[in-house]
């Protein structure tokens, strides 16, 4: 009987079990139903468990809600139709099985509804979408370069690199990973995840996230993993209205197929069967666009427009750019993108009439343009400043301001707003707009009556003003006119779509860059943004480059498969939103970048400057580029051709009658690769004749029609590019050669004039002053000018005694001329033989003051350049006229401490010149030129060099060659040169940079271009080239790895941001053999890492290195920070697998047979932090002193070795920053020895130690300026300039130390073109006990307009100030204020 009962209650809830499901089917879906939870479960696809459940997860007001009661259902024609309750809240679900008629897609979308509630709004949000997958499943999420899927999948900075050795993140197995491992895949393919079971049946997850921002997880268990689909939706729903289109998400289920082919087939027809494209109608000029940045207000002067149609345009069409992009023109806080008004143009630039008439003389020359736009609203001061109305702005969850870009694009009053100011910058005559930010809003919480009054407290005055206005006016918030807060995530699609329609309202061939960069934003605009070297550049610096190359060809060949079809990329290349590329990779490198961004499909940009020393590179590339078609805007295969060396990057471009096979390698060595193209690609090449060419130099041919399949081999030098075009065999060009005619083998003759010396020989001759001692001029054997002459630079008018002398001895003849005064002497001396000249030049003392250098002059005002760097050749030449020196130059920004006005197109600081041939070239026209050659060139070469395109009296390009400079990088280096001049014509230049191994007494150093490799028989050190930081130190005989990513950490007191050396693109290099030893310094500010790579200038480092034949190497690390703030300093070092511990002197490194030992560490702690080692020197508590020079002689002993020699640091121990030039004549003039007088002359690199600062962290460079024609002392006055809405320029002028007591300032000032007058700020800031201090003058109120005066102002110093520096500010300046003399007194008891 109880038998019989048990069978009974097991039958029961067998039926009960049964009746809660309810078992559906369609085509070949089947799943099961739960009738109480609405739940999916088992849902099968051709007859194979595909997703055991399907659940569901959403916020309604403060609860997460898991569990609703299904009500309803309904399944007809493959769409099931739920409807959910929990409590007052209504849930629809509708899965669509097949949908768009696409064989085992399914979708899910859902609306959601309160039915009863508060009328003033319940909170909802974060619906969650939640699969159960089967466990042990590969995954591949697309997107994510150095296979990481941190952020935006790109390691951005040193410090993301946690793992030596990384797992492969971007595809694997979900049973590599622990439990409860989410991975997410990367910002730029937040659309995709694609999972594959065992038995190869794939899934692809796939969201259209058009309307709303969503994410996708995969989170592994121990028996299934968990699928989420989350979108991030949110709000206030209101009883009885509906929040609709929650999610859009899709599952493609393909039975026994590859990631691949859901990437290349599955993908692709997606987009297609739902209707997502690029833009219609897209003009056929944007297609293969060469982009150049710039900013129209770079020169503050009249005639800014005329300066830059005569140089900037010839430079840019020689170039072959052909779309120009202009940063913002309108007025703002910030000069660029924080605008106050959209329908106004910038005082900066001049009027609108100007403006117009500027863009039509870039299209007349042959230009696109494109006008930046900024949409995205700004910040608080530049909206209450435009009394903007309150609605139109967004407002966080507590009725609060966002902290930026406050606009609200879902808006149609914001939309408008918009519009208003599109229309007025059309009007002007652009090609369209580069469109900044147009991705959407912060979610927007604000409902009828919120925010309040009461939430939007604790502003700024004018903030506070301007919303009491508001407020007093209009009483009380309107409703919001959408349905959610969130929807304007991805409301950048409304935007896109007004701007493009006011575009083609005045341009019907208009089109518009868009700063959009997730695949799904190519259906928004004409073309959007790949930011490439913006995240690639750390990567390749911190890799090899086979890995390199693997994931960059994975990567953009996803990009290409997975973007909507018809979407148009711009392959960025540098920006101002990033630091210079050629300076983190080199010059050889950053070719191979710049190749890399020209040979893909679509556009590639660059920013003004950028191209600066590598024109001659670029122009062949874009030229190349816009007469292949296949390059211009043809298709793109990123896996058509393989190489067999992995270093090789490859892509083939057609466009089905011609290809191009684009090969870059990346690597530091020559390569013989096995180039293989399918030949199932390039099909219309069949039966053809026809060969293939390298188009960028001929060197390469090899005929096609018996390589059929085709491969091939191909030499790639160090750093090689070759492309290689199918050309019919009657259009091949001829091959190049090149040729030189032999030198004429005979003796100089020596001539003697009144005035002058004159060599000559069958090769060349040669003209010396005997007036001025210097060079008049060079010519070749057939009598062209070669040199204009030379002339000697001095920083002060010291015109020293000359001394002039000839002589022949045997079979060549010396001149030497000497300057000599009581500071120094110069001595020059030219050896002239029957083939060449040999300059020998000799420095002692200072005779020049502050600088001195010799100029060399080329003839021709078009000369063209080359130079032969450590990093690659450099070589490029002046095309136009040369942009001249401003009426008013402007000094230093924040991200610019180096001369960035076009004038210094090499510095050899910047990028030294190659040991292993240190030479450089400077040519006519005509191709003919000199050579200049250090025969040495770790002994021989000059303490710096640059190239400058003016300079002298006449204002002629040439070599600056320097004998004495205030540069931290030059400081103990002899001052002395041996170079020899040789007539050459610049075809004979090799332009294939060498990167062999330089022997140096049993060490070798080689260049990776990145950085330098320096190796024995014990170790092998790679040093960056910015910084000169340690990045890999390896033990040769075992091949261990002992120091990975070794760096100097920074942190000013009151920041979170951490400072390092290697993020300064203005970072200095120096090379030399001293003593037998290969000798190394590095020099930069601290930097931290951010779009523009601002620097905090008051801390500047010095790195020094001795390398030998032994196991040791010595290390001296210096820094200091001659202001008023505090840092912390400490040295970060990877540890990976390493054993690890401290010494009474440092640190010891271990792994199996190899180890290091850091000796002179004294560190005050060392900790480990995660996989990074950190010995600290100075923190918070204990800071770095200011106007101390902190140092740290390390040496690092391999295997227990003895270190036999002490580091000896050549930088100069003592600090020293005064102020050298109270009169600024030193910013401004210089005196010329040829023509013995002074003239306006402008600073190349802003040092410190010549005793100024200048603060623009948050103001233009325009802002801070000097005049060398306007003066109350002298020559040079301080120029101070506000504009519209800058934040206050200010300058600083170094006194070292104040010791207490009663001081008087006097200072000539004059006034101009100010609004009201200035609103000026003086004060004495240093430290007294190590803590910032600062003391106001009381400055008198100074007229709006007035001519030079002086103003006098006293203050009492109650302590001792040290590292003090007098500070000058115009605060909310609005016009001119110029300063000369200032004098600090400090005054007696009497007095």
């Amino acid at each position: 009987m109880i038998q019989k009962f048990f069978l009974f209650v097991t039958l029961i809830i067998f039926i009960a079990a049964e009746s809660a499901e309810l078992s559906l089917q369609t085509g070949d879906w089947k799943f099961y139903l739960d009738k109480q939870t609405g739940i999916l479960r088992n849902i099968v696809y051709q007859n194979e468990l595909v997703l055991p459940t399907a659940s569901r997860r959403i916020v309604l007001g403060k609860k997460g809600v898991t569990r609703f009661q299904l009500v309803n259902h309904s399944f007809a024609k493959k769409k099931l139709h739920l409807t959910l309750l929990y409590e007052n809240w209504q849930l629809e679900e509708w899965f669509e099985f097949d949908a768009h008629n696409m064989p085992g897609l399914l979708r899910r979308t859902a609306r959601l509804l309160l039915k009863v509630g508060d009328p003033a709004g319940v909170e909802f949000g974060n619906y969650i979408l939640t699969f159960r997958t089967p466990a042990d499943l590969d995954f591949y999420m697309p997107f994510a370069i150095a296979n990481s899927l941190q952020g935006y999948g790109f390691v951005q900075k040193e410090s993301d690199f946690q793992d030596i050795e990384q797992p492969q993140l971007v595809r694997g197995n979900t049973r590599n990973f622990k439990p409860k491992t989410r991975l997410t895949p990367t910002f730029f393919g937040s659309d995709f995840l694609l999972l594959r079971k065992k038995t190869g049946t794939a899934l692809a997850i796939l969201t259209d996230s058009r309307l709303e921002t969503s994410a996708l997880s995969l989170i592994t268990g121990e028996n299934a993993d968990t699928l989420e689909l989350r979108l991030f939706c949110g709000g206030w729903a209101f009883p009885g209205k509906p929040q609709n289109h929650l999610g859009n998400f899709y599952c493609l289920v393909r039975p026994d197929t590859t990631f691949e082919t859901i990437i290349d087939k599955m993908i692709p027809d997606w987009y297609r069967r739902l209707g997502i494209h690029a833009p219609d109608a897209r003009p056929d000029w944007v297609a293969g666009g060469r982009i150049y940045e710039f900013r129209p207000d770079a020169f503050d002067e009249d005639d800014r427009f005329e300066r830059l149609r005569k140089s900037l345009f010839p430079r840019l069409k020689a170039l072959g750019y052909n779309i120009l992009y202009a940063q913002p023109v309108i007025p703002g806080w910030n000069p660029q993108y924080l605008p106050v008004h959209l329908d106004k143009i910038t005082a900066r630039v001049g009027s609108a009439k100007e403006y117009s008439q500027f863009i039509a003389q870039a299209q007349a020359s042959g230009f696109r343009y494109w006008q930046d736009i900024v949409t995205h609203g700004s910040l608080l001061p530049e909206n209450a400043a435009r009394k903007m109305e309150l609605p139109l702005l967004t407002f966080d969850r507590n009725g609060k301001f966002y902290n930026r870009y406050l606009g609200d694009y879902m808006n149609p009053d914001y939309r408008a707003y918009l519009a208003c100011g599109a229309e007025y910058l059309m009007k002007l005559g652009p090609n369209g707009f580069r469109i900044d930010m147009p991705y959407g809003n912060m979610p927007n919480w604000r409902k009828k009556g919120f925010p309040t009054r009461e939430t939007l407290q604790q502003l700024p005055p004018a903030v506070e003003r301007w919303v009491s206005e508001w407020f007093d006016q209009n009483g009380s918030m309107p409703e919001l006119p959408y349905e959610r807060a969130t929807l304007g995530n991805r409301s950048g699609r409304l935007i896109n779509a007004t701007l493009r329609g006011i575009i083609r309202k005045y341009r019907k061939d208009g089109a518009m860059l868009s700063e959009l960069v997730q695949p799904i934003h190519g259906s928004w605009a004409d073309t959007i943004y790949d930011l490439c070297w913006v995240y690639y550049v750390t990567w390749y610096c911190n890799t090899d480059p086979a890995n390199f190359v693997r994931d960059i060809r994975r990567v953009f060949h996803e990009q290409q498969k997975l973007s909507p079809p018809g979407t148009l990329w711009t392959h960025e290349f540098q920006s101002h939103d990033l630091i210079d590329v050629y300076a983190r990779l080199g010059t050889a490198a950053g070719n191979c970048a710049y190749a890399m961004t020209t040979l893909c499909a679509g556009l590639s940009m660059t920013q003004e400057a950028a191209d600066i020393g590598h024109g001659d590179f670029i122009a062949r590339l874009n030229h190349l580029a816009l007469l292949r078609p296949e390059l211009k805007d043809g298709n793109a295969d990123y896996q058509a051709v393989t190489s067999s060396a992995p270093e090789v990057w490859s892509v083939l471009r057609h466009d089905g009658q011609q290809c191009s096979i684009g090969l870059i390698n990346f690597s530091n060595q020559t390569l013989t690769s096995e180039i293989r193209l399918d030949p199932s690609k390039v099909a219309f090449l069949k039966n053809k004749k026809f060969m293939f060419i390298d188009q960028l130099d001929n060197s390469f041919r090899r005929k096609g029609s018996a390589l059929y399949p085709m491969s091939f081999q191909v030499q790639l030098p160090p750093f090689g590019v070759r492309i290689l075009s199918s050309c019919t065999t009657d259009t091949a060009p001829p091959l190049r050669r090149q040729s030189e005619s032999a030198p004429v083998e005979n003796d100089p003759v020596l001539q003697e004039f009144p005035d002058r010396y004159e060599i000559h020989s069958g090769n060349y001759s040669l003209c010396v002053s005997r007036k001025t001692g210097q060079l008049e001029w060079m010519k070749d054997g057939a009598d062209r000018l070669l040199l204009h002459g030379a002339d000697l630079i001095f920083a002060r008018n010291r015109i020293p005694e000359l001394s002039v002398k000839a002589n022949k001895l045997l079979d060549t003849v010396t001149v030497t001329t000497t300057f000599s005064n009581p500071q120094g002497e110069v001595k020059l001396e030219y050896l002239c033989s029957g083939q060449k000249v040999t300059v020998r030049g000799t420095l002692s003392g200072a005779p020049g003051g502050a600088y001195a250098y010799w100029f060399l002059a080329g003839d021709d005002r078009n000369s063209s350049w080359k130079v032969n760097t450590f990093d690659g050749v450099m070589a490029d030449r002046i095309y136009g006229e040369p942009l001249q020196l401003p009426r008013h130059p402007h000094l230093s920004n924040n991200t610019f401490y180096r001369d960035n006005f076009y004038r210094v197109q090499w510095s050899s600081e910047r990028n030294p010149l190659n040991p292993a041939d240190a030479v450089c070239g400077l040519y006519r026209q005509d191709g003919r030129g000199v050579l200049l050659r250090f025969p040495n060139g770790l002994k021989d070469v000059p303490p710096a060099m640059e190239f400058l395109t003016f300079n002298g009296m006449e204002k002629r390009p040439g070599y600056a060659i320097w004998l004495h400079s205030p540069s931290p990088l030059l400081q103990g280096i002899p001052s002395s040169f041996r170079m020899e001049l040789l007539p050459s014509a610049a075809e004979t230049f090799s332009e294939l940079h060498s990167m062999e191994a330089i022997p140096i007494n049993g060490v070798t150093l080689q260049s990776e271009s990145t950085g330098a490799v320096i190796s024995n028989t014990h170790y092998e050190v790679h040093l960056r080239r910015l910084g000169g930081m340690i990045r890999l130190l390896r033990d040769r005989k075992s091949g261990t790895r002992l120091i990975d990513r070794m760096t100097l950490l920074s942190r000013a007191q009151h920041t979170v941001h951490d400072l390092t050396p290697h993020y300064d693109g203005f970072s200095g290099c120096l090379i030399r053999e001293i003593d037998g030893r290969l000798y190394m310094r590095y020099t930069s500010h601290y930097r931290r890492f951010r779009r523009g790579f601002q620097f905090n200038q008051q801390l500047q480092g010095v790195q020094e290195y001795w390398f030998d034949s032994s196991p040791v190497f010595h290390a001296i690390y210096s820094a200091e920070t001659p202001t008023q703030y505090n840092f912390s300093l400490t040295l970060q070092s990877t540890v990976g697998d390493l054993t690890t511990r401290t010494t009474p002197d440092g640190l010891f490194f271990e792994k199996k047979d190899a180890s290091v030992a850091v000796d002179g560490l004294n560190a005050r702690s060392v900790r480990q932090d995660g996989n990074f080692l950190i010995a600290t020197w100075f923190d918070d508590k204990n800071p770095l002193p200011t106007a101390k020079r902190f140092r740290r002689e390390l040496s690092f002993r391999l295997n227990g070795a003895a270190a036999k020699q002490k580091a000896v640091s050549l930088y100069p121990a003592e600090f020293e920053h005064s102020l050298a030039d109270p009169s600024f004549e030193i910013l401004g003039v210089a005196c010329s020895l040829r023509h013995r007088k002074m003239f306006p002359h402008m600073l190349t690199t802003l040092w410190e130690s010549l005793g100024y600062r200048f603060d623009t962290y948050t103001c233009s460079p325009l802002t801070i300026l000097y005049d060398p024609n306007d003066a109350a002392d002298g020559m040079v006055s301080m120029v101070l300039k506000g504009y519209e809405g800058y934040l206050s320029p200010c300058f600083k002028t170094a006194l070292n130390e104040c010791p207490a007591g009663r001081y008087r300032l006097t200072m000539a000032v004059k006034s101009r073109g100010n609004h009201r007058p200035p609103d000026l700020q003086v004060s004495l800031r240093g430290t007294f006990q190590n803590v910032p201090r600062e003391h106001r003058f009381p400055v008198p109120s100074i007229p709006a307009e007035s001519d030079w005066h002086d103003v006098t102002m006293e203050l009492l110093l109650p302590y001792d100030l040290t590292a003090s520096w007098l500070h000058v500010m115009n605060h909310e300046a609005t016009g001119t204020v110029m300063f000369d003399k200032i004098r600090l007194e400090k005054l007696s008891l009497r007095q």
